[in-house]
């Protein structure tokens, strides 16, 4: 069952069908902006989420889905490969003050509530155990939070 919130809309991916779903909501075929924090066999079915003119970011390391690529060309859709972690790596200073701007207007937009991120549950570090196994069991909508303490 799609649960929409407000502009917000989750879908259960685990049980429905994501196109499906995403079509019915936005009345469009897929979603202007797909962002893929899963990667792998993800990333490629993130392809078809995308509507026309769409741009899909990836953002953790993924293969390069096998095949033709013809319907993402013919979508006319931007692929972003998305690696915040690189300017840290080759200690590249001006790439890491663009970054520090990126995140800095992340913030803003959370502040002026136009990006709110989801968060299903807050674990302790302690129970990180369990917060896996939630995850694994399908138990979320939204990201899963470890808390560590002072």
């Amino acid at each position: 069952m799609v649960k929409a919130l407000g502009a917000e809309l989750v879908i259960r991916y685990r049980t429905e069908n994501v196109k499906s779903a995403l079509s019915d909501w936005s009345g469009k075929d897929g979603a202007d902006v797909v962002l893929d924090f899963v990667g792998h066999e993800n990333f490629a079915a993130s392809f078809d989420l995308v509507a026309p003119y769409g741009t899909l970011v990836n953002t953790v390391e993924s293969d390069w889905p096998a095949g033709s690529n013809l319907m993402a060309e013919f979508k006319n859709i931007s692929i972003k490969f998305v690696n915040i972690g690189w300017p840290q790596v080759m200690r590249d200073h001006a790439a890491r003050l663009h970054q520090t701007h990126l995140l800095q207007d992340a913030a803003q937009m959370v502040d002026a509530g136009q990006l709110k991120p989801v968060v299903d549950r807050v674990y302790p570090l302690a129970q990180a155990g369990e917060a896996q196994r939630a995850l694994e069991a399908g138990e979320t909508l939204g990201r899963v939070v470890l808390e560590i303490s002072q």
